[in-house]
């Protein structure tokens, strides 16, 4: 199979719509040219493409005919060019492409079809993102001329914190038509002539021809940091990560994340977890768990399973909150992330996910200064409610 992927390297692009921090005017190009080339934003970028991410695709073009195109634009501070460059002496498969004015006399096409003549494919990878170690073992069935003119589109993947040098906060994450990984198949036609995908931006290839979709398996790390366009401009751009990180579902901890990406080992930051109760049947009256010596900032994993499917609301974790002197608060004063019951012996709470099976959803808790939670409790809620496994309840602190 023949794979030929396309990096754009914080290209300078003032004109661009498609970033936040793009979209300045003329007077604000030099803050823009700042922005994208400052240390604190390209050092963790490198480390993450030079160290994490080439090593993986450096196995794949063991076994594949693959090229990686890298893209920068003239305006990079030498520095920053010499790492690329010293990154092309290492990985032969890396092909520079300088941009001058924000043009490439190159032509990705010509060197695609120069690996293979009659089909290839076309990947996208961020510099911050990472593939996984058996993506182009799953793509490859795709890469033939039957599927010329079609996109491939792996969706499932993994997304996750980085910061120090170390990941945390992993979570799982579906999103057909994610620009990471998303392949385009080129061939050609009994003439001659380039049959390829409509060119469109990623989210909407659906719409002007046909995806192929596949979710098996995990394929792509999505990186979160606080150098991302997302947060360009915002005042606390560490929460807006996180916060926007634990919209979605936790990890399960039977996941081996280090062996998706194996280039991760010994960078998954250590959490101190704890577990309060394991394999306990929740009847309609529920549980109560003590925490021990109180906590302010963690995270709560519970992994339960259920029989049936049952309504949204029809399981509720709850938590007793006590001041510095040990004596239970009503819930009264708003904490982040959790809801008030009107009934007092529930309090302060969150629904639970109650899909039929195995579920493992991760909350995060922090309490005002002076506070701290004591217990935590587990029930069925609701006229639908049923009784429960509980497979796991564990408190983490990093």
């Amino acid at each position: 199979m023949y794979f030929l992927g396309v990096t754009r390297f914080s290209l300078f692009s003032p004109d661009s719509d498609a970033w936040k921090s793009s979209r300045v005017s003329d007077s604000e190009s030099r803050a823009y040219l700042n922005y994208l080339y400052a240390p604190e934003r390209m050092e963790p970028r490198l480390k993450i493409f030079g160290k994490l991410s080439l090593p993986i695709l450096e196995k794949a073009a063991d076994k594949y005919e693959l090229r990686h195109i890298v893209r920068y634009s003239e305006e990079m501070p030498d520095e920053y060019k010499d790492v690329l460059k010293s990154l092309a002496d290492k990985y032969g498969f890396i092909i520079l492409e300088p941009h001058v004015n924000g043009k490439s006399s190159m032509n990705p096409y010509e060197i695609g079809f120069s690996l293979n003549s009659e089909c290839f494919g076309l990947y996208r990878l961020d510099d911050d993102d990472l593939l996984s170690s058996d993506f182009f073992d799953q793509v490859a069935r795709f890469v033939q001329p039957d599927f010329a003119g079609m996109r491939v589109s792996l969706a499932r993947g993994v997304t996750a914190l980085y910061e120090d040098g170390e990941f945390s906060l992993f979570r799982e994450c579906y999103k057909p038509q994610i620009a990471i990984g998303l392949m385009s198949v080129y061939g050609k036609d009994p003439n001659g002539r380039m049959i390829a995908p409509p060119d469109v931006a990623h989210n909407l290839s659906d719409r002007y021809g046909s995806v192929v979709l596949n979710a098996e398996k995990v394929s792509w790390l999505w990186t979160r940091h606080v150098g991302q366009d997302t947060v360009y401009g915002g005042d606390s751009p560490y929460e807006t990560v996180k916060k926007e990180l634990l919209r979605y579902p936790a990890v399960p901890s039977y996941t081996q994340v280090d062996s998706i990406f194996p280039t991760l080992e010994g960078r998954l930051r250590s959490r101190k977890n704890r577990e309060l109760a394991a394999n306990v049947r929740i009847d309609c009256d529920g549980a109560w768990f003590e925490t021990g010596i109180g906590l302010t900032n963690f995270s709560v994993v519970i992994e339960a399973e259920f029989e049936d499917e049952l309504h949204p609301t029809s399981a509720l974790l709850k938590f007793q909150i006590a001041d510095a002197n040990g004596n239970i608060v009503p819930a009264q004063f708003p904490i982040e992330g959790l809801s008030i019951s009107p009934y007092e012996h529930i309090g302060y709470y969150r629904y639970l996910s109650t899909k039929a099976g195995r579920n493992v959803q991760e909350i995060e808790v922090s309490v005002p200064d002076g506070y701290k939670v004591v217990s935590i409790g587990i029930q069925p809620f609701g006229v639908t409610s049923r009784a429960f496994s509980l497979l796991s309840l564990a408190v983490c602190e990093y």
